[in-house]
């Protein structure tokens, strides 16, 4: 009698393990998938190797769609920060910027954002004097 104990203790301790190890892996591999699906792969690689490519062909790509779907504001005032080189500061610029090499031909922004950077300028000067 005493056998079939010790045997079944060795058995729950064995099966008490293997749950453990089964719950760890589980867990690692939930964090993992919650790593890749955040990009953080995407960030830990650009990191690694600088961001510089992806971020200039990103900023291209969105002025690509902004242009396609005519959307002038976005094409012609929104500043995206872009790192032309990785030893250099993100610079902010507009799609117009001639270094992306976009030619949009149905957005015309002439006279779009001069407003937006008369407020840019009333408000940095409120900021300086308050």
């Amino acid at each position: 009698m005493k056998q079939k104990r010790m045997e079944n203790r060795k058995g729950a301790i064995q099966l008490s393990i293997s749950t453990l190890v089964i719950i760890i892996l589980a867990v690692v591999f939930l964090a993992l998938m919650i790593f890749v699906f955040t990009g953080g792969f995407k960030n830990l690689w650009n990191d690694l190797m600088g961001h510089t490519a992806s971020d200039v062909e990103s900023t291209i790509k969105h002025c690509d769609t902004a242009c396609i779907s005519k959307s002038q504001y976005d094409f012609c005032c929104l500043e995206r920060e872009v790192e032309f080189a990785k030893d250099k500061e993100a610079e902010k610029i507009t799609c117009l910027d001639e270094r992306l090499k976009i030619e949009c031909l149905d957005i015309n922004c002439e006279g779009l954002c001069q407003g937006k950077k008369e407020n840019e300028d009333v408000e940095k000067n409120a900021e300086e004097t308050g």
